[in-house]
């Protein structure tokens, strides 16, 4: 949990209890007390210790924040071919004007005219520079691009909002242990999407097949739910929404 969020949680629940030595000291008792807080600043982010975000967690969950935060890391996630660029697009058109979310805009390493995802292009030393001076909240390669997730998205959490980002699966882990996340997975029958890769005419049999097993798996002891995009587009992004709905309504008691 990042130390934002945990500067609020002691303001609000406990403003009389001492800060010592860099420890807080019976903030909500039992698992929490005492447990000292560090800085991650190899990566520019400040965290708990690992396994303490999930103890917070479980200790607030089933009554509201008392801090008010009502802040999420929303991680949408899917394989190829399921669809989840169309759903995404469709479900942020629905939500446009809503205040409780917020969609981030990815850096990407690729040029701004080459199609898919709206996104901000950044050559490689531009990208390299920004990460360096922790402009990137989360980053990661894939497919000889580099993704950055911005760290604006850490105001956004401190304003109260849902943040809605495409994330791989390789940072997921990575955000749990820094932020409150969902992970959104968006996906489709497995014949559905063997289908789908086929007609692209990129893979044969055996790599499809390979693709989405990788695919498939999500580290463990993570908060996940699933759409599943085997109806209409219309259908697919109305579940979508349900589910951005009720991470917002989630989020208060968090």
């Amino acid at each position: 949990m990042p130390t934002w969020l945990a500067s609020q949680w002691v303001e609000a629940t406990a403003p009389k209890v001492p800060m010592i030595s860099g420890r807080v000291v019976n903030m909500l008792g039992g698992s929490l007390a005492g447990k000292p807080m560090v800085a991650m600043r190899s990566t520019g982010i400040g965290a708990y210790p690992p396994g303490l975000a999930s103890d917070v967690v479980a200790q607030h969950r089933g009554r509201v924040n008392p801090a008010g935060a009502k802040a999420m890391l929303l991680a949408v996630v899917g394989p190829s071919g399921a669809g989840k660029d169309t759903l995404m697009g469709a479900a942020r058109a629905r939500l446009a004007g809503d205040a409780r979310f917020v969609f981030v805009r990815r850096a990407i390493t690729r040029p701004a005219g080459a199609g898919g995802e709206d996104h901000r292009a950044l050559s490689a030393p531009e990208f390299a520079a920004e990460r360096a001076a922790g402009g990137f909240a989360l980053w990661w390669e894939a497919h000889g691009l580099s993704y950055g997730i911005p760290r604006s998205i850490e105001d956004q959490m401190a304003a109260g909002r849902v943040v809605v980002a495409n994330l791989s699966r390789g940072v997921l882990a990575e955000a749990a242990a820094r932020y409150p996340l969902r992970v959104l997975v968006i996906t489709a029958p497995i014949a559905v999407l063997a289908a789908r890769l086929a007609a692209r005419g990129r893979e044969d049999a055996a790599d499809i097949a390979a693709r989405l097993a990788r695919e498939s798996a999500l580290p463990p002891g993570l908060d996940v739910v699933t759409v599943m995009n085997d109806a209409t587009p219309e259908e697919g992004a109305a579940r979508v929404v349900a589910q951005l709905t009720r991470a917002a309504e989630d989020a208060r008691r968090w």
